[in-house]
């Protein structure tokens, strides 16, 4: 059986703290890592290196929106 890709949001603002656990454990699953896409959004307002951070583990990093739903919703749309 073929097993889908899967795409896995991570909104975030001022996460430098979990960040790298978080992104750290997607790499421990089971589920084939080619088949993962990880895209990361940070909210413009985050004022910390959460963005710096997480482009060490994915080239999907993005920076959008203030409001909490903009980062989930934009990174759902490119998903």
């Amino acid at each position: 059986m073929t097993q889908p890709l899967v795409s896995l949001v991570i909104p975030s603002k001022n996460e430098e703290k979990n960040i790298s656990n978080c992104l750290q454990s997607i790499k421990f699953q089971t589920y084939p890592a080619s088949k993962i896409e990880t895209i990361v959004v940070v909210n413009e307002d985050s004022t910390d290196s959460t963005k710096e951070i997480a482009k060490k583990f994915t080239k999907n990093v993005f920076i959008k929106g203030r409001e909490r739903s903009e980062p989930r919703n934009y990174g759902l749309k490119i998903a």
